[in-house]
Formats: C-alpha cells, sequence, structure tokens
C-alpha cells in the first residue's frame, strides 16, 4: 500500500477532538456536518461573524453607489453597515430606505440573501435543540471483584438527567490487538459480555455490573 504524503486532519466533534489519517478536510462540502458537530459557543461565533461580514460587504456596496441610501448622512460608511444590519435582520426601522435605482437593486440582493441566510440559520439552530442527546456519567475507576464466584468487571453508571430512562439497554466493546494467520497485525472490536443487557427503569443515579 503506497503510503499517504497527507497531513493528519484534526476534527472536533462536541468537546471531542479526533485526529483522522490520510483524510482531507472539506470544510465547504461538509459544511452541514460541521455546523452541527462544533460546540456551541463557535456555532454562536461562526453565524455572528458571517453576520457581520455579510453587513460590511453590503454596506461597502452600497457605499460604492454614492448616496444611494436617504437619511444615511451623505453615504457615510457606518450610517450603510447599520441600514444593511436592518434590510438583513428585517426589521427595517423606516428611516433610512434606497433612494435610487442602483439602491433597490442591491437592497433586493441582499434581502434575498437573507431569506437564505435566516432559514438556513433556523434550520440549524431547530436541528441542534431537537437533537436528542444522552448524559451519562461514568464512576471514574472500574472496579473488578469477585461475583458469582467468578473475577467481574463493575462500572458504576449514573443518569444526568433528572428523569427516568425506560427500557435502557447496553452493550459494551474494547478495542483489542489481534494478529492474523499471516503475521498481520490489526485492532479489532470485542464485545463483552453483560451480567445485565437490559434494565427496565434507569434512574439518575444507578449501576450496572458485567
Amino acid at each position: 500500500m503506497a503510503s499517504s504524503n497527507k497531513k493528519p486532519c484534526q476534527v472536533w466533534i462536541g468537546r471531542r477532538s479526533f485526529t483522522i489519517l490520510g483524510g482531507k478536510r472539506r470544510t465547504f462540502r461538509d459544511l452541514y456536518h460541521e455546523s452541527l458537530a462544533m460546540s456551541w459557543p463557535k456555532f454562536f461565533l461562526t453565524v455572528a461573524s458571517i453576520f457581520i461580514a455579510t453587513n460590511f460587504l453590503f454596506a461597502f456596496i452600497y457605499w460604492l453607489g454614492g448616496d444611494v441610501i436617504a437619511n444615511t448622512q451623505g453615504g457615510s460608511l457606518a450610517m450603510l453597515f447599520f441600514f444593511s444590519v436592518e434590510a438583513l435582520s428585517t426589521v427595517g426601522f423606516g428611516d433610512m430606505h434606497p433612494a435610487t435605482t442602483y439602491g433597490h437593486l442591491v437592497a433586493s440582493i441582499e434581502n434575498f440573501f437573507c431569506l437564505l441566510f435566516v432559514a438556513v440559520t433556523t434550520g440549524l439552530m431547530i436541528t441542534r435543540f431537537a437533537r436528542p442527546q444522552a448524559r451519562f456519567m461514568f464512576a471514574r475507576h472500574p472496579v473488578v471483584t469477585m461475583m458469582d464466584g467468578k473475577p467481574t468487571l463493575m462500572i458504576g453508571v449514573a443518569n444526568e438527567w433528572h428523569n427516568a430512562v425506560l427500557d435502557a439497554s447496553a452493550r459494551l466493546w474494547i478495542l483489542a490487538e489481534g494478529k492474523s494467520k499471516e503475521g498481520h497485525r490489526f485492532r479489532r472490536f470485542v464485545e463483552l459480555k453483560l451480567e445485565r443487557v437490559e434494565n427496565l427503569v434507569f434512574f439518575c443515579h444507578g449501576r450496572s455490573s458485567m
């Protein structure tokens, strides 16, 4: 197998960092996944940055046309920025408005972009809020003790949500190194047999043994 010269790609999923070897980061192609995987502070910072940058861009386009927006102190760039904010956020106080054909044309393009921006941002917000997230707390150290006459690995698990999870089920896997008959070393997932696979009610405090 030919070796890859690509640099390791680091991605963040929630608060955890993963390193992908031989992969290529495709930010724009995976924009939807990136938007859902990033943390909430980074998500809000990204949306705010796009919002501010877009308003500066349209303010500059208005400024190129001269005094195209009424009541902007002769086409002041700062006032044009605030007009763009009002237009992009669909507030529209009414004091500033397009006064020329050029202004109306740019405002129409900005309004179209506003529809897309609000729709995409709202969809991402709803998707992020609607995703079910489990919150389980694990004991810091597992314990090996005797149970039914044989050594048993026990792991303390608790539900962080203040509710009860019905028909809870669990599976435990470990990543073990193996070796093929040809002498190749590889890693594989091995499922461990649990003492209790299902739990009728899983409260905010509990323990499962295996």
